[in-house]
């Protein structure tokens, strides 16, 4: 999410449309932080696969610096990371029932209408969030 964020501001600067993009990054540190200072975690063989591989996709928006690939791979990326939560939410799906998914699909379908005048490359970013919260509130809330 960071990696989007400050490519889309690199590439035509800070837009209201990226608010919720600047929110999702800040709480995304947030809990990564506390989790580590809290001691809260664990780490398994697949995750450090899944994290070398988003890490991968990050060197090649350091490398390539183009507002397309930046956006593509920023998403491949985001899923990559996100598998675990997935697989999580479909074997326990009580283990990652919150709120935050809720207010991430508001969140994202408000920066759709938003970004849909700005061209299809600004509004890729919000249209994969929304399907990733939406499918996680399915899978937490309405999954049985």
């Amino acid at each position: 999410m960071g990696t989007s964020l400050v490519s889309q501001v690199i590439m035509k600067g800070w837009e209201w449309s990226l608010t919720g993009l600047l929110i999702s990054t800040v709480g995304c540190l947030l809990i990564a932080g506390m989790a580590f200072f809290l001691k809260n975690f664990s780490l398994q063989k697949s995750d450090r696969i899944y994290l070398i591989a988003g890490s991968f996709c990050m060197i090649i928006y350091i490398l390539t610096q183009n507002p397309w690939l930046t956006t593509i791979f920023a998403i491949t990326a985001d899923f990559l990371l996100a598998i675990p939560t997935f697989l999580k939410a479909m074997k326990n799906p009580l283990s990652e029932k919150t709120h935050s998914w809720i207010f991430g699909f508001l969140s994202w379908t408000l920066t759709l209408f938003i970004s849909f005048g700005e061209g299809i490359l600004y509004a890729l970013w919000p249209i994969y969030l929304f399907g990733f919260n939406g499918a996680m509130i399915y899978l937490t809330f309405f999954r049985k």
